[in-house]
């Protein structure tokens, strides 16, 4: 009865917050305002035209923008997913591995997939330790950075210390903070960390880490806004073209019209390409919280929902793991 309950609520939030709202919010911003201003238009003379078409340059800025921020709340989400779902995979396998110390866990393979993963085309997940006092990284993709105390970036790197601090006590938290790259110039990143909750044969806390820079979240909105605005210019050189052999009220009417077509297009063809693999989790989602574990994730869409889908894999492989273990106990004690 709690998992069923648990399906209902998750239905109601992700067709709330992800393709309704996406459409919802950028074809106000576009499909109002330009009704509004393709009648008001065809009142006028032909100089409204120009201005017509400006204006839809604006909203479509205005769209973008939009656009960008529920990318980012989406990109926070997924690293925030990663961070619980990598926690929860690594508690499960040192649980099935009581007798392992924080040394053995460094020399297992098995283990050093979990706790250390791809998100994105550059971020990533490790695994830190936690005492109270600082937050020692144990697993990472840089063999340089193992067995590393982060205590001296509070005074080199004080926003990354500014989201790490709050967990040096098994604390989950998570935030923004300014990196700087090789290339000289300083990016923003996004970096959520989990405690994985169980501690090692020799009583080690570790919690799980993902982050990566949030400009790969905001690609898609940068891509959208060029086609815009590439075919606005088209549609602003047809309009210089039109006006010389059609009336005003009908050049005026065409802006319009042409305009209110590019944007309706573009914004549904982007709002879909994010909202349905999105949707197929959730229906996966609903099925494991049934107990389905042979359920495909057929998800590929080479972002970060598909770190999302391996996620999910990842997933199923432990909770199979953790039915086989009960069985093989349930059985023992008969």
């Amino acid at each position: 009865m709690l998992w069923n309950t648990g399906v209902v609520k998750r239905g109601i939030e992700m067709k709330t917050t992800i393709l309704t709202k996406l459409l919802v919010v950028m074809l106000i911003l576009t499909l109002v305002p330009l009704g509004i201003m393709g009648y008001l238009a065809l009142q006028d003379e032909k100089a409204i035209g120009m201005n017509a078409a400006n204006n839809a340059q604006n909203m479509g800025d205005v769209a973008i923008n939009d656009s960008s921020k529920a990318l980012m709340d989406l990109g926070e989400k997924l690293i925030t997913q990663k961070a619980i779902d990598t926690a929860a995979q690594a508690a499960i396998y040192i649980k099935a591995n009581p007798t392992k110390t924080l040394s053995d866990l460094q020399n297992d393979t098995e283990f050093q997939k979990i706790a250390v993963q791809k998100l994105g085309d550059r971020g990533y997940v490790c695994t830190v330790e936690y005492d109270n006092i600082s937050s020692i990284i144990r697993f990472h993709p840089n063999p340089n950075l193992i067995n590393f105390d982060t205590a001296p970036f509070k005074v080199k790197y004080p926003s990354f210390w500014k989201v790490v601090e709050p967990t040096i006590n098994g604390t989950p938290h998570g935030g923004y903070y300014d990196w700087p790259d090789p290339d000289g110039v300083t990016r923003s990143k996004f970096m959520y960390i989990q405690p994985i909750g169980v501690p090692t044969a020799d009583g080690v806390m570790l919690q799980s880490s993902a982050t990566t820079y949030m400009e790969e979240f905001t690609v898609p909105s940068t891509q959208l806004k060029q086609k815009l605005n590439s075919s606005i210019q088209h549609t602003v050189n047809d309009i210089k073209i039109a006006t010389e052999s059609m009336s005003s009220s009908n050049t005026i009417l065409l802006i319009t019209i042409i305009t209110m077509i590019i944007v309706i297009v573009i914004v549904c063809v982007m709002a879909m390409s994010i909202s349905r693999p999105i949707k197929k989790l959730t229906v996966i989602a609903d099925k494991i919280s049934m107990g389905d574990l042979q359920t495909k994730i057929d998800v590929h869409t080479n972002d970060e929902i598909d770190d999302l889908a391996e996620s999910f894999r990842r997933m199923i492989n432990a909770f199979k793991i953790m039915v086989s273990m009960q069985e093989d106990k349930e059985e023992e004690e008969k």
